[in-house]
């Protein structure tokens, strides 16, 4: 998803903070078509290559490279995935042709070897303060690493919100509160979280509301294999994708046999 050199300059500082958590290394791939691929267009990929590694450089990193010789970008990328041993796919949210994205991103989601982190930028790039909105508690376990990684760069605030149904009760609520208290001690992330538990059944009205005073939004998104599930919840995502005006982080977790 890195097109376009502001688009690509803030998916490889991304990239690049989670690879600093995993111990990894940040890599860019080149899918080139088998036909069609001018001196043009290998003149302006060579271009956006050199922003992107400089940007990684600025951060103290190496950004490597490699290039897919395939008509299939959906099968390029996991191919390099595969072949890379990848902790994670970090693609950009594209509006462009929607249908064409989603078609990509369903197939890698559907069958990546490691989480697939997708990211729409919106307005200016900032991550001080973060909001995780979930349902269950198996969303914390899905965003864990990727919410760790970003904040232990810079100063943050992080609020772990979770909704609950309307039909809950005041205890249930209460002990989901204790449980997110707890969790955020396990993951010594106390001195930087807030938690909340709110009853709605309007999940994306809550969601956006609570979204406008947030600068990053990282939610879970449904397993490949629930699919029930993954209509019902890709659609409340496509949702808030939509409506939010704030930069949002989707993580996909891999397909589990």
């Amino acid at each position: 998803g890195a097109s376009h050199i502001a688009t690509g300059a803030a998916l490889a500082r991304m990239t690049t903070i989670f690879a600093n958590y995993y111990d990894a290394y940040p890599m860019v791939a080149q899918i080139i078509p088998l036909t069609g691929y001018n001196a043009e267009k290998q003149a302006g990929d060579k271009d956006l290559l050199a922003a992107l590694k400089a940007e990684v450089h600025n951060m103290g990193s190496e950004l490597y490279a490699v290039t897919n010789k395939n008509d299939d970008i959906a099968q390029g990328i996991l191919e390099t995935a595969q072949q890379s041993q990848a902790r994670g796919i970090v693609l950009g949210h594209s509006a462009i042709n929607p249908a064409a994205f989603q078609k990509i991103i369903g197939r890698i989601v559907a069958e990546a070897p490691c989480p697939t982190i997708i990211i729409k930028f919106s307005g200016t790039f900032h991550t001080e303060r973060i909001l995780v909105p979930f349902f269950h508690k198996q969303a914390l376990k899905e965003i864990k690493d990727h919410l760790k990684a970003i904040a232990a760069v810079g100063q943050h605030r992080i609020t772990l919100l979770r909704l609950m149904s309307s039909s809950d009760t005041e205890q249930d609520i209460r002990q989901a509160k204790e449980e997110l208290t707890h969790w955020a001690a396990t993951e010594k992330l106390s001195q930087l979280t807030t938690c909340q538990v709110i009853s709605t059944e309007a999940r994306q009205k809550t969601i956006l509301k609570e979204a406008a005073n947030y600068d990053l939004i990282i939610m879970a998104g449904p397993p490949a294999q629930a699919l029930p599930q993954r209509l019902m919840f890709g659609s409340l995502h496509a949702a808030v994708a939509q409506g939010c005006e704030k930069t949002l982080v989707t993580v996909y977790p891999p397909v589990r046999e």
